[in-house]
């Protein structure tokens, strides 16, 4: 799925200029193994070494309320959700909301 939003959707040249002139966009892996800091408190996932297979989410994912793997957030200057899109996005699906 990663690799279908990748190509399809941010691969656009179109969709990648919009959100480079509109947004900061980051890239973030809802499995990550890594420890973050943001909002003044330490994300991590504790579960993963648990698991077999497929990582558990991480805890910035919950965090967000990211249930469905592709998401797409959009948080305002002060790093607030504006709004989610869940699941996979074309570029025409993506054009639609510019």
């Amino acid at each position: 799925m990663r690799r279908f939003m990748d190509k399809k959707t941010y691969g656009n040249p179109i969709i990648y200029e919009f959100l480079n002139e509109n947004y900061y966009p980051v890239k973030f892996n809802s499995e990550d193994k890594n420890t973050i800091e943001i909002y003044g408190r330490k994300f991590s996932n504790e579960n993963t070494p648990h698991k077999r297979g497929r990582n558990s989410l991480h805890e910035f994912t919950q965090f967000m309320n990211v249930n469905a793997v592709p998401s797409t957030v959009f948080l305002d200057e002060k790093g607030k959700p504006i709004t989610m899109l869940q699941g996979e996005l074309s570029a025409k699906e993506a054009r639609t909301l510019s």
